[in-house]
């Protein structure tokens, strides 16, 4: 007989808890897995004992996205169990982040992203560090891992699990469905913020352009809105059963933080604060360390937002992009 488990493992982060899914099963399951930091092992065998299982059971793991706090843990539990890694391919640049032969590539991405968010180069070459260093030792090495793909069916004893694509979050951020039911598990799809990752080439892999995330966030909340859904297992925070709610909040604070990045660019012209960081420096003063880089995503996501809808002037001030808007009011008040 199946059965869902949560697993509510504590991580550094300010969010503080991070959920994991355990599926009793006769191919027992885990739907994300933690941080690969001290303890996180333990944590995950300690609750599995408790159930009368053992890590060396689990034959499947399935990665809502790459995001650290939700797969830095795999490679060691697939190592450990010999269970299989189901993972969107568009993610696994991500997962992979800690491979040698991925390493200098990753680098060099996070670097030349800092550089046109127009951070100063000491401040770029010092989070880039952070970053790299912190992925290193968060993320276990992966084995090879499986294709997750939009429309794969995920057999479980007593019900299946639909993958559905959610772009935006990451990428390859993926939620399972359980149509018996209306369980979904979202990962982070449904999650107040968006933060694009720099390590996803530029070009779209389904040859439609650019990658926008938030544009195709937006688009995979719609998607997700349309469904029956009765329970959200979220990746953080407790289940729910109002994600129409939380969905039309979502959407309403994108719609105001985008304003507020446009007054921004209003009251500075184009002078030097024009530039992805000079925007998050004031919207978010304070802001420090690695959230420095999550604050410059998420206005870098907005800024193409506004971009697209043909609000902004974009130009180059050597290394760093720089934003205008145009003369015309915006709309959004």
């Amino acid at each position: 007989m199946s059965r869902v488990h949560r697993i509510e493992v504590p991580i550094p982060f300010p969010v503080k808890w991070v959920n994991c899914y355990y599926i009793e099963d006769s191919l027992p399951t885990l739907v994300d897995t933690p941080l690969n930091t001290p303890g996180s092992l333990e944590f995950i065998a300690s609750f599995l004992k408790d159930r009368g299982a053992r890590l060396e059971d689990i034959r499947r793991i399935i990665l809502t996205h790459g995001h650290l706090d939700h797969s830095g843990l795999a490679g060691r539990i697939a190592e450990i169990a010999g269970a299989d890694v189901f993972v969107h391919p568009w993610d696994r640049s991500i997962i992979t982040v800690a491979h040698a032969e991925q390493i200098e590539r990753s680098t060099e991405c996070f670097r030349t992203f800092l550089q046109e968010a127009g951070l100063p180069e000491t401040q770029v070459s010092e989070l880039v560090d952070l970053i790299m260093s912190r992925s290193a030792r968060m993320i276990s090495v992966m084995p090879d891992d499986m294709p997750l793909k939009h429309g794969d069916v995920i057999p479980f004893d007593d019900f299946d699990l639909d993958a559905i694509h959610t772009p935006g979050h990451t990428p390859g951020s993926m939620c399972l469905f359980n149509r018996k039911d209306g369980t979904l598990f979202t990962g982070d799809a449904v999650y107040q913020e968006v933060t694009c990752n720099p390590l996803f080439d530029a070009a779209n892999p389904a040859g439609s352009g650019p990658y926008r995330a938030l544009s195709e966030h937006r688009e995979s909340l719609e998607l997700l809105r349309g469904l029956p859904v009765k329970s959200v297992l979220p990746g953080h925070g407790v289940p729910h059963s109002k994600h129409r709610q939380r969905i039309q909040r979502i959407l309403a604070d994108h719609d105001r933080r985008r304003n507020d990045v446009a007054r921004i660019l209003r009251e500075t012209g184009n002078g030097d604060d024009a530039t992805e960081f000079g925007v998050a420096a004031r919207l978010f003063p304070g802001m420090s360390g690695i959230e420095v880089f999550y604050r410059v995503c998420a206005v870098r996501a907005h800024l193409e937002i506004l971009e697209e809808e043909g609000h902004l002037e974009v130009s180059q001030n050597g290394s760093a992009r720089s934003y205008r808007l145009r003369d015309h009011a915006f709309p959004y008040r």
